[in-house]
């Protein structure tokens, strides 16, 4: 079992999980140096950290580093459970860029007992949780600054380091976690987005652990009928450089398949998707998109996926408008008489019972 209480020092490392066959190739790995994708990771460490519940770590403000997107800290907490298990959850909270700025603009790190980061019930109750507060605009992918005196920083600029706050987070994560038996990344909107780019650095840091996503309402989709709001975000953000130029199609915008790159080159990953399939949030608040063209897109592009990786990607779509599995009313959802919840727990434990359900 992994150590417990506050303070800084890293956990036991506790047996030897280490699982062979869970690797990217070197081919991928190299594509990741060489792009720069993990150029952030061993380069920040927090300036404070307190509590001895959940104990929140501060980063303080850093113009090359972990920031905010207004200018103040980033933080995340560490909640250490019962079991030698690991869960990143990625907090959403909207998006930014020019022409539509709605985000979160700081973030305490307070990680919410509900849903996904429940304590008590569910699939991943024990689990030792670091709970990665969002405040960066750029769904945890950005790595830029931008002139912005309205929704930036007391200096004018708006901070998009959702790269730079991801590595720090999941550096955190490795040093207190460093041999966890199982890995389960986790996020919500913003995050579930976050979640597409944190599975390479999660694979990075933990090459050879068992890795596990739940991308809940974050599937990676941009309207492709707007080619210049995908333009607007790729230029803002700086995406680019963390696309691999293996992905072509995630060049373009469609950075669900980027889903589909980590599976090809990770013959271990396994990636769940959650959305209702006019999720209203997502499809027109931020994609501008009607209900049924969004589902159209939602199908297409996981459809993909799930096609090319039929045992390793599955989706659970529930008709409606309704934004996230925790709005939608997590621990009573259920297809085909199985719950949500049953159904991430036969991911986690690689059961071949775990398959597509779709309302």
């Amino acid at each position: 079992m992994q150590a417990g209480g506050g303070g800084d020092a890293a956990t036991e490392a506790g047996p030897d999980y280490a699982d062979p066959s869970a690797h990217f190739d070197p081919a991928a790995v190299k594509e990741l140096e060489d792009s720069g994708v993990t150029k952030y990771l061993g380069r920040f460490t927090p300036s404070d950290q307190h509590g001895d519940g959940p104990v929140y770590y501060t980063f303080a403000p850093d113009k090359e580093g972990p920031i905010c997107i207004d200018g103040s800290p980033f933080r995340l907490s560490v909640s250490v459970g019962s079991s030698d298990d690991l869960l990143i959850y990625l907090e959403g909270g909207g998006a930014c860029w020019t022409g539509a700025c709605n985000a979160r603009p700081e973030t305490y790190g307070v990680p919410l007992p509900i849903g996904w980061c429940d304590r008590h019930q569910g699939p991943l109750a024990g689990f030792n949780l670091v709970y990665v507060g969002f405040c960066d605009g750029s769904v945890f992918a950005g790595d830029s600054e931008v002139p912005d005196a309205v929704n930036g920083a007391p200096d004018g600029i708006r901070y998009h380091h959702g790269a730079q706050n991801l590595s720090a987070a999941l550096d955190l994560a490795k040093k207190r976690f460093p041999n966890p038996r199982r890995i389960v990344l986790a996020g919500s909107s913003a995050g579930g987005y976050g979640t597409i780019l944190g599975t390479v650095l999660a694979r990075v840091q933990w090459p050879d652990r068992k890795l596990f996503v739940v991308n809940d309402a974050g599937l990676g989709l941009f309207n492709p009928s707007d080619p210049q709001t995908w333009a607007t975000i790729e230029r803002e953000w700086d995406l680019t450089p963390r696309i691999p130029a293996s992905c072509p199609d995630c060049l373009k915008g469609e950075l669900t398949q980027l889903i589909g790159w980590a599976l090809e080159h990770d013959p271990t990953l396994r990636v769940a998707g959650f959305s209702f399939y006019e999720d209203a949030i997502i499809s027109d608040g931020f994609l501008g998109m009607s209900g049924p063209d969004f589902r159209t897109l939602l199908m297409a592009q996981t459809g993909k996926v799930h096609d090319a990786y039929p045992d390793r990607f599955e989706r659970f779509f529930v008709d409606g408008t309704t934004h996230t599995a925790i709005i939608g009313g997590y621990y009573d959802l259920k297809l085909d008489g199985v719950l949500l919840t049953d159904w991430t727990a036969r991911m986690i434990d690689a059961r071949s019972d775990w398959n597509d359900l779709l309302q």
